[in-house]
């Protein structure tokens, strides 16, 4: 009949209508009573950081059951933009570790506990909510995002940097292999390599700026177009010395002036980090470059997308000419890294990895 609920409810002396308020029953459409509204699924109960349990989440057991994950729906004690699952056994690990790892299931919470991955949390059928960044930056001040690395979970990066990076966090994201969730990753590979895509997770701007580039960084609109995408968001970066650092990367990455990409992120910041603002500024840059300087910023650019020029013969002209000074000193670190190996799948060098 699918009302155990209502019966232990009435066991328990508990009134219908707490439990139609609780989320826990429904009332049926035909006849008397009430069914249980997480019937026919696993049920994981939501505590809040006291260890009460404050609301519930069902998967399903079967494959024609839609949809797949039900939460709670919001009751006078469960609300989503602030439950995280896995919250009070977490937060001695949190402590141990100094992160927290942010995964997007019930399940993917518990294969990074079986892999002794402890720190982990998982939201509640939401997005990472203002909420959610303040009570993990009142325990620790770096997070690793766990999401899946299609499109879909690549929104959800740059959504959750959105409210984390204000929040003075320092975001770091772990690529799952395509396919794959922790859960299957645990089962597949094991708790050794599920853990060392976590602890190995680079910088999650590094992965963004990584991204945007893919869509093409050759013409001064497509660079601006990169820059405009990324710059809100470091905008939002609270330490002024790691913004800065950012900024700069992404002047290298794009092959632009470091000084014309720091004035798109102020702007950005000053005009709520909208991209439109962003998108203005690179378009009116506040200072005129030098051309010596706007050279070298393309040539490190050049050699930064082109890690094959490591094994050119201008690599040892490009050393001689080159005056002394930051721009010599980090393209002598790329091609560095290029001898070394450390070039990713598009042929551009691993700027994580220098």
């Amino acid at each position: 009949r699918g009302d155990t609920v209502e019966q232990a409810l009435r066991r328990a002396k508990i009134s219908a209508e707490t439990g139609e308020r609780a989320g826990l029953i429904k009332p049926r459409q035909k006849g008397d009573g009430h069914y249980d509204f997480f019937r026919g699924r696993i049920t994981f109960p939501i505590h809040d950081v006291r260890g009460r349990i404050v609301g519930f989440g069902g998967r399903a057991l079967g494959d024609d059951q839609q949809p797949k994950y039900l939460n709670t729906p919001e009751t006078p004690i469960f609300h989503k933009r602030r439950a995280l699952y896995g919250f009070p056994d977490a937060l001695e690990p949190i402590r141990r570790a100094a992160r927290v790892i942010v995964c997007e299931g019930y399940f993917d919470r518990i294969a990074l506990r079986r892999a002794g991955l402890g720190e982990g949390l998982a939201t509640c059928g939401t997005a990472l909510s203002i909420e959610h960044g303040r009570a993990i930056r009142r325990r620790t001040r770096e997070v690793v995002l766990l999401f899946d690395g299609d499109a879909a979970g690549q929104k959800a990066m740059e959504r959750a940097l959105e409210v984390l990076l204000p929040e003075g966090l320092r975001v770091r994201a772990a690529a799952l292999p395509e396919g794959e969730d922790p859960d299957s990753l645990l089962a597949s590979r094991g708790e050794s390599a599920l853990a060392e895509i976590v602890n190995g997770a680079p910088d999650a701007l590094e992965i963004l700026i990584h991204n945007a580039l893919a869509g093409g960084c050759a013409t001064p609109a497509e660079r601006a177009d990169v820059v405009a995408r990324v710059a809100p968001l470091i905008a939002r970066v609270v330490d002024p010395v790691e913004r800065i650092e950012h900024a700069r990367h992404l002047a290298v990455s794009v092959g632009t002036d470091s000084r014309a990409v720091e004035a798109v992120v102020r702007t950005a910041a000053r005009s709520g980090n909208t991209a439109e603002a962003a998108t203005s500024a690179v378009e009116t840059p506040q200072r005129r470059i030098s051309d010596q300087e706007r050279h070298l910023s393309e040539i490190a650019g050049i050699v930064f997308r082109n890690a094959h020029l490591a094994e050119s013969p201008l690599r040892s002209r490009i050393q001689e000419l080159l005056p002394e000074g930051a721009w010599k000193s980090l393209l002598r670190c790329l091609l560095e890294a290029a001898d070394a190996g450390q070039v990713g799948e598009d042929g551009a060098v691993d700027f994580s990895a220098v």
